[in-house]
């Protein structure tokens, strides 16, 4: 995510490019004479100069900018995560009794984790079962489920045994549909209800009253899709991190606050349940300072109709979060973790379903109107010169600087000239650009006209020519020096004029 990388480029990279501009060995062009004016840079920054540089900036009708950015599936939910069909004893240590009719099991499937289910669709199922014979003989198990079908015919299937002994297996069955309302109890709750029924096969040698032992358990269930009541629960949604990559943002040696960002949660349901979020956004820049995020529960309505998708959305913004101060931190990652709350106000009133297909995510829609304030935004750059040979080539040094500012920003700038080994030995402070005014609203009014003139003294002068390195320095404040917001629109611009007048020592010949 680059939004944060193009704020300050935007509000600065004209005001530092004309640092860039500034053509100081000019001065090496210069012949004895006892007047002489240099222009310096004369150059015109416009904000629409910006405006289409990144497809993350957008303009307003109105000409007011905006960084909107969209990082999707911060996080992922899928279908196994919130449905789980444990495994479930049908049958333990069930005696059979040779003569006697078939048995009846009408079951109800009180732990299907939490759930009451009306429809349970399985992609794949597993049927632990072992059978005891006491006798010599063969004999077989015929199960027969009552509410249950496999590819659209009725679920049955037999065991097999040869004679004395005890048989196990695990037998693996796909697309089971299992109506679990349906019940021969007419009192039984319409949900959770499995019918079968056991018969013993055996030969007539056997004889009547024989007993026999069964056991089975329903195993390794897949589901494709289940119908129902999934209960109120929490359920914990795996915790994932992104980079936010805030590039140049580190060359500022100073910050500035973004007065109304907006990041914005939206969240896709394809299941049919609603959700009462838990979650919680760290972000951790790249100092390790770690900024957590207040963010309010909501409630995630479900869809209406099986594959469909429903959107719920939390704005996090100055009113009802930190967010400012969250982004003012700068981030250069973030952390969400948390869970939801199955069926936050919902008792049963209301199906639920879900299948493997549906899909629950999360987007995060980042929202940064170019509405800041600041009183200490710099910036600064090295220039390389070389201007005279002798130090005392010059007696008189002058700088002009004109200048016609539509931005709600005061540009200060600090020369200071530097020895060989870098150090500052003196500098000069001159304003580059006086602040717009600006109404309630936070936008300029009309353009504000800055006239200065820097004189430099005799040992101003004789420094200024001795080092071959100068640094520049730039400070930035918003209107009122930073204590109110202003908005940038797209048809600022400031025009700037700077020159230099200087008189040079004649030498005869």
């Amino acid at each position: 995510m680059r939004y944060l990388t193009k704020i300050v480029p935007l509000l600065i990279l004209g005001f530092s490019s004309c640092i860039n501009d500034l053509d100081f060995n000019k001065f090496e062009e210069l012949k004895p004479g006892p007047n002489v004016a240099i222009p310096i840079l004369k150059t015109t920054i416009k904000l629409t100069d910006f405006v289409n540089q990144d497809s993350i900036l957008t303009e307003d009708p109105d000409g007011f900018l905006r960084f909107i950015h969209e990082q999707d599936s911060i996080f992922f939910l899928d279908a196994g995560e919130l449905v789980e069909i444990p495994n479930q004893p049908l049958a333990e240590n069930l005696p059979l009794i040779a003569g006697l009719p078939a048995i009846s099991l009408d079951l109800n499937l009180n732990s299907i984790g939490g759930m009451n289910l009306s429809t349970l669709n399985l992609d794949r199922a597993a049927f632990n079962w072992y059978f005891e014979n006491p006798t010599n003989e063969p004999a077989s198990v015929k199960i027969s489920f009552g509410n249950a079908s496999i590819n659209g015919v009725p679920f049955e299937f037999t065991i097999q045994s040869q004679g004395q002994g005890r048989i196990e297996g695990l037998d693996f069955y796909n697309n089971l549909d299992f109506n679990l309302a349906q019940s021969p109890d007419p009192n039984a709750a319409p949900y959770n209800n499995l019918n079968l029924s056991v018969e013993l096969q055996t030969p007539a040698s056997v004889a009547p009253g024989t007993q026999y032992n069964f056991g089975m358990s329903l195993d390794s269930v897949k589901f494709e899709r289940v119908i129902g009541y999934f209960g109120q629960r929490v359920v914990n949604i795996p915790s994932n991190s992104f980079d936010l990559d805030l590039g140049s943002i580190g060359d500022f040696t100073s910050g500035f606050t973004l007065t109304d960002p907006k990041l914005t949660l939206e969240i896709k349901n394809g299941m049919g349940v609603s959700m009462g979020t838990s979650l919680g956004l760290d972000g951790v820049n790249i100092d390790g300072d770690i900024f957590q995020l207040t963010m309010p529960s909501f409630e995630i309505i479900q869809p209406s109709v099986p594959g469909t998708i429903s959107t719920s959305s939390l704005t996090l913004d100055n009113q009802n979060s930190n967010v400012v101060s969250f982004i003012d931190g700068l981030p250069t990652t973030m952390v969400i973790a948390g869970g939801v709350t199955l069926n936050p106000n919902n008792t049963g009133g209301t199906t639920n379903f879900i299948s493997t297909s549906d899909r629950f995510y999360g987007n995060l829609i980042v929202d940064l109107p170019l509405e800041i304030k600041t009183s200490r935004l710099s910036f600064n750059d090295i220039l390389e010169v070389d201007l005279f040979e002798s130090e005392d080539a010059v007696y008189f040094f002058e700088l002009d600087i004109v200048s016609e500012n539509g931005f709600p920003l005061d540009v200060e700038l600090v020369l200071f000239f530097l020895d060989a080994a870098g150090q500052a030995t003196d500098s000069v402070f001159f304003p580059f650009a006086q602040a717009a005014p600006v109404d309630g609203n936070g936008r300029v009014t009309a353009p504000r006209n800055t006239n200065a003139t820097i004189t430099f003294d005799q040992d101003l002068i004789k420094t200024m020519i001795r080092s071959n390195q100068w640094r520049l320095e730039g400070r930035l404040a918003t209107t009122d020096n930073g204590t109110i917001p202003v908005k940038f629109y797209s048809d600022y611009e400031l025009s700037v004029q700077i020159g230099a007048r200087t008189r040079v020592i004649l030498t005869a010949i």
